[in-house]
Formats: structure tokens, sequence, C-alpha cells
């Protein structure tokens, strides 16, 4: 009999059947994976514009990156424009325009003893003409041109060469690395706009113009208004004070406010108060104009939180309507459930739990593509414009995005949940 037990204790054991990784799953997401079909389209659909939205908040974002790192780091005081104009589109103005009989206003601004520096600003769009071997085989095209007045070396910063040097004659262009590129462009070689020929002596860009700017040719100011025909006009002058260390980093008070509690003046500040006295010109300092950029960008802030708020709202709509089928078309199953001693809260619980699954993954679709779109848009606008991180993702706001679009599907799912919770189970199973 002891060897008839030891040889039953050693007939192997059968393992338990493995519980299917689905039953795992809490109930409400298994309900939601059983009916995929049915909620693919809502999924995507409300996946796709919280994803636009996410993908406009993060633009939103990098664009004041992108403007404080052309504006603030470059080591120039002071920015001036036309009156009411604009310097870049993201910044708000109620009219556009360029400083009209430029070459007198910045013979003025030059004129102020403490300014050490003036460059001023042009753009016009003039036409490439084939000529260099390397793009014989290329129509003409439209190419954007900036004139520039003075030597924008003399300001740190402001001028960033990558080949060659800077314009000495008027016969002379420097072109961004974005146009060498997409043109074949070189060092040397010629390059004719508007019937005359310039050699290229440079590749590089200005910093603390405009965004875009690796794309642009760079000309004397007086060689393009020559090529364009355009008036004596500037879109922008940069200047920079002669006072080393005085380049404010914040905005200042008033046109002569002093700087500081110990009422040191501030230099940049009184040839800001100069410059703004002379006829519809206006001066910023660099600080002022990412204030600007913040306040332009609150816009788009409101309109894409609008937007994932509508999304929300028509989302919430449409899944609380559709568990109110849902329910419908389950009324045994939830009797069933109801008669085997599961709670009502139990219920109530899980209906809404789908509601918000179903969020949740729209949620996280649209995460998915905004990060792709991101990344996509990044290498577009850096092969196209040379500037890089136009879209920046935001963790905490996508997190603080998925908590409330979990809030937002179980409120959803309240009605229908309650629904579920008012269904007889004896009634319910005695007519079935």
């Amino acid at each position: 009999m002891n060897a008839t037990i030891r040889d039953l204790d050693a007939v192997p054991t059968v393992p338990p059947v493995p519980v299917s990784w689905l039953l795992k799953l809490p109930y409400p997401v298994r309900t939601v994976i059983r009916r995929w079909r049915g909620l693919t389209g809502m999924v995507i659909g409300v996946g796709i514009a919280l994803g636009i939205g996410m993908l406009f908040l993060g633009v939103s974002k990098s664009k004041v990156d992108l403007y404080s790192a052309n504006f603030v780091q470059v080591a120039a005081d002071l920015y001036v424009v036309q009156r009411g104009g604009t310097l870049v589109p993201i910044l708000p103005s109620d009219t556009t325009g360029s400083i009209a009989k430029a070459s007198g206003v910045i013979a003025q601004v030059r004129a102020i003893k403490e300014v050490r520096t003036v460059v001023g600003i042009a753009l016009a769009g003039l036409e490439q003409e084939r000529e260099s071997a390397r793009n014989a085989d290329e129509p003409a095209a439209l190419v954007t041109v900036m004139g520039v007045d003075g030597d924008p070396s003399q300001i740190d910063g402001l001028l960033v060469l990558k080949q060659g040097r800077w314009l000495r004659r008027p016969d002379e262009v420097m072109v961004g690395t974005t146009l060498a590129r997409e043109k074949h462009l070189a060092v040397g070689d010629p390059l004719r706009l508007s019937g005359r020929t310039f050699t290229i002596v440079g590749i590089g860009r200005l910093r603390g113009s405009s965004f875009g700017t690796e794309g642009y040719a760079y000309l004397d100011y007086q060689a393009l208004r020559e090529r364009s025909g355009a008036p004596d006009s500037m879109s922008m002058m940069i200047v920079d004070v002669d006072a080393p260390g005085t380049r404010a980093l914040a905005p200042s008070a008033g046109p002569a406010s002093p700087s500081g509690s110990q009422g040191v003046p501030n230099p940049v500040a009184e040839v800001r108060g100069k410059i703004v006295a002379l006829a519809s010109v206006a001066a910023f300092e660099p600080a002022q104009l990412v204030e600007l950029a913040e306040t332009a960008m609150k816009a788009s802030y409101v309109f894409s939180w609008l937007m994932i708020a509508l999304t929300l709202a028509i989302a919430a709509l449409f899944v609380s309507n559709m568990l109110g089928r849902s329910v419908a078309e389950r009324r045994i199953e939830f009797a069933t459930l109801r008669a085997i001693g599961l709670p009502a809260r139990t219920v109530l619980a899980t209906v809404a739990g789908e509601a918000a699954v179903i969020i949740c993954l729209a949620w996280l679709f649209g995460l998915a593509m905004a990060w792709g779109l991101g990344a996509w848009t990044n290498v577009i606008i850096e092969q196209a414009y040379g500037l890089e991180n136009m879209y920046v993702a935001d963790p905490p706001l996508f997190i603080a995005l998925f908590v409330v679009s979990a809030l937002v599907g179980l409120a959803a799912g309240l009605v229908p949940a309650r629904q579920a919770t008012a269904v007889d189970p004896v009634e319910v199973l005695r007519d079935a």
C-alpha cells in the first residue's frame, strides 16, 4: 500500500488552466474591447480632434520659445518698427506697414549720441534667373531677399555665418542655408536676381529679424531697391546702444525711466525715448517683444482649449447616447449581474467606466497623432526654414488633459449607468 501511495505521489499533477488575459482586465475595459467594431469610428474621430488641439497647444508654446531665442538672446538693445505695425505675424497690431523715408529715419537714429550701431532691414521678392551650372535645369523662381543697411557683425549674435563672410560690395550676396541647399548654391557661385548677377560670398542668416531667414538671400539695401524698384522704406531697424552691459532684459517703465532701485539712468530707455520721439516709429526692447508674443499666443491657447472643450462636450453627448442604446440592448446582461448579487453601485461604476475608457482611448489616439504630426512638422519646418523645435511636447499638459478626459467620460456615463441600475432583474428575466 505504501508503494501504491508513493506511485500516486509520483504522478505529475495537471497545472490549472491559465485564465485568459482578457478576463484579468476590468469589466468596463473587457466590454469596450468586445465591442471595438462599433466604437472604432468614435474613438478615431474624437482622437483626431483632441490631437489637433494638443498639436496647436504645442506649436503655440514653441512659437514663444523661438521668438525669445531670436530676440532676447540677440545682443541688440532696441527694435524700431513702423508705429502701429508689426515685426512678425504673431505680434498684435492695428495695421501693418514699413518705415517710410527710411534713409532719413536711420540717419536720425545714427545721429543719437548713445547709439553705437544701427542695422536697417527691408524685404522684397526678386526673381532668381538660371545661370549656375548647378541649377541650370531649374526654372526661374521668386526669392525673398532681405536688404540690409549697415554691418550686422557689429552687433554680437545678430549675424550667424556658416561659411564665407558678410557683404562688402553692392554686387555681392549672402544666402541662407536652406536656400543654398535647395538651389545647390555655394560660396563663389553667381546668383542672378532680376537681371543682375551677384556673387555669393557667404552662407548664413540674421537673428532677431524674423522667422525663416534661412531661406532668404541678403543684399545691400540700395542694391535691393535698385533691383526691386521699391520705395525708400524698411520693415525694421535694429539698434545697439553704446553702453556695455546695459542691454535691457526687462521692459523699461518709460522713455527715460531709471533702471534698478539705485536710480541709475538706463541708457537703453533714454535712447528708446529719443527714437519714439521721431515721427511714426516705435521702439521695443527684446523682453517687450517676448511679452507681446506671449500676449498674442494667449489667443491661440484659448482657441485650442475651446476646441478641446467643444470636442469633449460633443464626445460626451455621443458616448452617452451610444451607451444609452447599449444599456437597452444589454438589459438581460445587467439583469443577470444583479440577480447573482452584483450591487447597483458596481453596475453604475461599470457603465460609467465604459464611457471613461472610450474617451481615454480617444485621448491616447490623439496623443499619438499629436506626437507624430509634431515630429513630422519639426522635420519639415527645419528643412524649409532652418527653425528647430517648432512643435514642443508638453507632458504635464497631456496628463492634465487625460485626467479631464477621464472625468468627462465618467460624467457622460452617469445617465446610462443609472438606466442600467434601474433594471428589475426579476421582470427582465421573466420576460426573457
